[in-house]
Parts: C-alpha cells; sequence; structure tokens
C-alpha cells in the first residue's frame, strides 16, 4: 500500500511538470484537473469507507450473535447456560436445560406452556440416564474452566491432574467413608396393616371358568389366579423333590373339576398322586410312549375338531358360541422323562410335532396344556417352550434361567413365581377331599345325560369318549374307602379266601392283598399292610351271603 501512494503521487507531480513545460498555457487546467480527480477520489473512498463500516460491522455484529447462541447450546464447566425464548405475548421465557430429565423440551410461543416430551426409552431409563450424564457433568465441573484450557503448547500442554480426592468423588460415594452420625429419636411407628390370608375355601369360590387360583401373594396375600386367556398353556418347573410341584398342580386341576371343566392326566407313575381324582378326570398311563402319543394325537384331533366347530359359527373362541363346549385341562407330568422313553422308542416326533400344534392354537378352542417338569432342556421345542407361561418353584443354583425365573434358588419349598408376582401354595393334602366332595363323578354325569339331561356341545357324545380313561385295575386309590371300593372290585372276585380266617382268628390272604395294593400304587408292602389289614377287617364285617351268613363260614349241617 505503500509502493501505491508513492507511485500516485509521482505520477500526478510528473503530469503537472510536464503539462508546465511542454504547454505553460495549460497549466492552470491541469491543477483544476487534478483538484476535480482528488475530490472525486476522496470522496469515493470516503464513501467506500462508510459502506464498508456499516457492512462490516452488520457481519461482524452478526457473526458475534450466532457465536453466542451456539456457545448457549453447549455446555461449559459441566452445566449448559439459561436459554431465553420470547414469547408471542412479548414475555420473556427462561429454559433451565439442566433441569430437564428428557432430551427435548416443547414450548408454545402462544400461551408460553412448556412441557417435557417423553423418550422411545421410557422415564425411567431416561431417569438413569440422566443421573449417569449429571455425574459426568460434576466430574468435568471439578477441573479449570473451559476456556482456560486451550493453551498454545498444543499437544505438550500437560493438562490437569486427577487427584485422590476428586478420584473419590468421580467413582461415588461408595468410596467415601461414613462419617459417624447422632441417631436421631425415631417417631413411634404405626403398626403395619395385616395382609389378609386367604383359605383355599375362599380362593376357590373366586374361581372362574377362565381364572384358577394358584395361591397367595407373598407380599400382599393376595390371590394370584391363572388367566387361561392371557396365558392359555402353563408350565410348572421346580426341583423334583421338595418345590411343591405336585401340590401347585392338583391346586389347579381341583379348581378346573370344580369349575366344570374336563381334566385329562397323562402320568407315567400309575397316578400315586392322582387317587383323589378317580372318576373325576381322565387319567392315561402313559408308561407306554406309544400310548403317550397316542393320547397326544387325540388331543390334536379334539381340538381341530374343536377349531373347526369355531370356524363354523364364525367365532374367534369357545367363549363367543351360544353354547360353549366344556373347556380341557391337559396335565402332562414328568414331560421330560416322556420325552425320553419316547425318543428311545423312535415316537418322540410322533409327540412332539401335535403338541406344539397344541400349544401353538389350541387355546382359542378351550384346550389347555399344564406341563411338569423340572427344567427346559434340548428336547423341547420352541414351539412348546415359547407358547407355554413359565410357573417357577425352586430350582439350584444356575438352574433358575433354564426355569424361566433368574432368582429360583432364592425361592423357599412350595414358593413360585409367575408373571412377575411370588406366591405361595395352599397344602393340599387335607383340602382335596372337601374340594372335590361337591364335584359329581364323570360316570354319573354320564348315565344323567344318558337319561335325558342334553348336552351343551354337539360333539359332547364323541369327545367324552376320545380319551378313555385308564381301567380301574391300574388306578391306585387313596382314601380307605378307595381302597376298599377297588379290593371289592377288583382283587375279591379272584381271592374269596380274603374273607376267611385261620384257626387263630387271623385273616387269610392279607399279605396277598397288601402286595398287590403296593404294586397298583407304586409303593412299598410295609406302607401298605395295614390298610390291606385294615380293608381285610371290613370285607369280612360287611360282606355276606344272601342268607346273611359270611363268606368263608362251613354251612355244612353237622354230623351226627
Amino acid at each position: 500500500m505503500k509502493w501505491f501512494w508513492i507511485g500516485f503521487w509521482a505520477f500526478l507531480t510528473a503530469l503537472i511538470v510536464s503539462a508546465a513545460m511542454m504547454r505553460p498555457d495549460t497549466v492552470d487546467a491541469t491543477l483544476a484537473f487534478v483538484g476535480t480527480f482528488l475530490t472525486v477520489a476522496a470522496w469515493t473512498l470516503f464513501i467506500t469507507a462508510i459502506v464498508a463500516i456499516v457492512v462490516g460491522g452488520g457481519i461482524a455484529a452478526w457473526i458475534i450473535v450466532r457465536k453466542h447462541q451456539i456457545k448457549s447450546l453447549r455446555q461449559q464447566d459441566g452445566h449448559y447456560p439459561l436459554q431465553r425464548v420470547k414469547l408471542h405475548n412479548g414475555d420473556m421465557a427462561i429454559i433451565d436445560p439442566n433441569a430437564m430429565v428428557g432430551p427435548v423440551i416443547v414450548l408454545n410461543r402462544k400461551d408460553g406452556s412448556a412441557y417435557e416430551h417423553e423418550p422411545a426409552a421410557g422415564w425411567q431409563v431416561q431417569a438413569t440416564i440422566r443421573a449417569m450424564v449429571e455425574r459426568t457433568r460434576t466430574a468435568q465441573a471439578m477441573f479449570q474452566g473451559d476456556e482456560s484450557r486451550s493453551s498454545e503448547w498444543g499437544s505438550q500442554h500437560r493438562g490437569d491432574r486427577i487427584t485422590a480426592a476428586a478420584a473419590k468423588l468421580i467413582d461415588g460415594p461408595r468410596h467415601q467413608p461414613a462419617m459417624p452420625q447422632p441417631l436421631p429419636t425415631p417417631p413411634p411407628a404405626l403398626p403395619a396393616p395385616a395382609a389378609r390370608i386367604y383359605t383355599p375355601e375362599e380362593a376357590f369360590a373366586a374361581n372362574t371358568r377362565t381364572r384358577l387360583a394358584m395361591g397367595a401373594g407373598t407380599v400382599d396375600g393376595e390371590i394370584v389366579q391363572w388367566d387361561m386367556l392371557q396365558a392359555p398353556h402353563l408350565r410348572v418347573h421346580g426341583k423334583s423333590q421338595g418345590s411343591g410341584k405336585t401340590n401347585l398342580i392338583q391346586t389347579l386341576a381341583a379348581g378346573a373339576v370344580r369349575t366344570g371343566a374336563r381334566l385329562i392326566v397323562l402320568d407315567r407313575r400309575r397316578f400315586k398322586d392322582w387317587g383323589a381324582f378317580e372318576g373325576r378326570a381322565d387319567l392315561v398311563d402313559t408308561r407306554d410312549p406309544r400310548r403317550f402319543a397316542q393320547a397326544v394325537v387325540r388331543l390334536c384331533k379334539l381340538y381341530q375338531e374343536r377349531d373347526a366347530l369355531l370356524g363354523q359359527h364364525g367365532a374367534p373362541n369357545i367363549a363367543a358360541l351360544e353354547q360353549p363346549p366344556q373347556r380341557i385341562v391337559v396335565v402332562i407330568s414328568e414331560f421330560g422323562a416322556l420325552c425320553a422313553t419316547a425318543q428311545a422308542e423312535g415316537v418322540l416326533d410322533e409327540v412332539l410335532y401335535p403338541l406344539s400344534l397344541i400349544l401353538r392354537e389350541a387355546g382359542a378352542a378351550g384346550v389347555h396344556v399344564l406341563i411338569e417338569d423340572q427344567v427346559v432342556d434340548q428336547r423341547w421345542p420352541r414351539g412348546i417352550s415359547a407358547n407355554a407361561e413359565p410357573v417357577t418353584g425352586y430350582l439350584p443354583v444356575n438352574y433358575g434361567a433354564a426355569g424361566g425365573y433368574y432368582d429360583a434358588h432364592k425361592l423357599a419349598p412350595y414358593q413360585f413365581h409367575f408373571a412377575g408376582t411370588v406366591f405361595g401354595t395352599w397344602p393340599m393334602a387335607a383340602v382335596l377331599p372337601l374340594a372335590l366332595a361337591g364335584v359329581q363323578r364323570r360316570q354319573a354325569a354320564a348315565s344323567s345325560r344318558a337319561a335325558g339331561g342334553g348336552s351343551t356341545h354337539v360333539n359332547s357324545n364323541e369327545l367324552a369318549h376320545e380319551l378313555a380313561p385308564v381301567n380301574s385295575n391300574e388306578l391306585a386309590p387313596a382314601a380307605a374307602d378307595s381302597w376298599y371300593e377297588w379290593t371289592l372290585a377288583n382283587y375279591l372276585p379272584a381271592h374269596p379266601e380274603l374273607l376267611q380266617t385261620d384257626a387263630s382268628g387271623r385273616g387269610i390272604g392279607v399279605k396277598a392283598l397288601g402286595e398287590a395294593m403296593a404294586e397298583a400304587c407304586g409303593k412299598d408292602y410295609e406302607s401298605m399292610k395295614g390298610m390291606a389289614s385294615g380293608v381285610a377287617k371290613r370285607l369280612r364285617s360287611e360282606v355276606a351271603l344272601p342268607g346273611r351268613d359270611r363268606f368263608g363260614a362251613d354251612t355244612t349241617p353237622l354230623r351226627s
């Protein structure tokens, strides 16, 4: 720029000197031209400078305002600056971004209302994220301000050091020593309201056709129910001995038959736990894996018949039918052992495929499956495990996940986890006889229908015989009266000596009866010999010939 002005003034000087030398008469005109030129140039420069100042000032002002706006949107020293928003009515709204939980706030400029927008993850997750962010900001605020952290030395800048005190604060309060505090005087505690204790009778009274009592919650004591509409099928897991699986299943089974449902039990242990349900349920012996496969196939056929009925009436489920059929509850005991024997016999696929169809689709048809096993193993198809809601009792450590509840090892005996709730079951040994006393036996019900009682379902006759119960010879009755009837109907006709006594007055054939009873129920002879003696004694006292003579008495006339 310096050389420009030197050249400019040298040019003007040379112009004037040349004019004076060559044309003295034009000196005045030349000077006037130069003056006019300088005047115009001066005004041009002045105006240009004014325009440059105005434009440059506007640009600089915009840059400053924009920089301030950007800076106001960035956190500094661990916190965001306050935001000012002018509303439609002229009011000024002050927003504190540091007090927000969610990432977005919506401001209505017309009425001045503001609300936080709920994040997709929900407020609970966002609150956790917010706490973690605040912890990070706390750590930021412990060091030098952001403005002072910039250094002309670049990578050579050493930066701030984290002291031991700062590290403890960043790590959280768990490393801070607890300061002794004086113990405050606690206010008098109010007595906690006692949770109501429901009896099994009250729980059964609250049952409906689609909701069955399972137990009482361990926290509030409220009745926990199995909602068949929400969870059509269940899988009950727990330790083989002591968890209470059988007790829970019997609770559901008793509730099912009391509400008019048909109960089908597939069992491979001679029904040692199901004697109380004799005559009130279809008991299918599945010791033979082929019979197990046949039973599952028949169940699948039964469900498909009902599904066809729903299609004929355009109903989504049996509850929508004008005359809904009887609900069916199927109990499959020791599913894992049944699958193992079926696999050994080569019929596992004949079991799993129809059973998977039942659990996928049969809920709407009123067919509900209750599977009992310790855990889900590799033989369980996903169609079975995914469509049966887990009910988990006690399991050893590391087995809870396979049973549907990670903390299953923390459960006490006869406690179960279901749908996020832990509940306890009622002991059913003494309750079952009373709970089933008012349930009509299936044989009596069938005879009443045959006498003209009618049916609520067009296919009830076919369905009633689809799965025939196991022969009475294979049943193991639990009560003394049942053993008496069992002996009278099945054992006595082939062993009339049971009604006789020896010379010492002791009954004949009692030991053989005890052995037969033990074999029927899968127990040892010692546990059944007392029952056998009582049954035999009762038979000798009550059973008589048409002439009122007792069996075994010698009716031959005495010889003279």
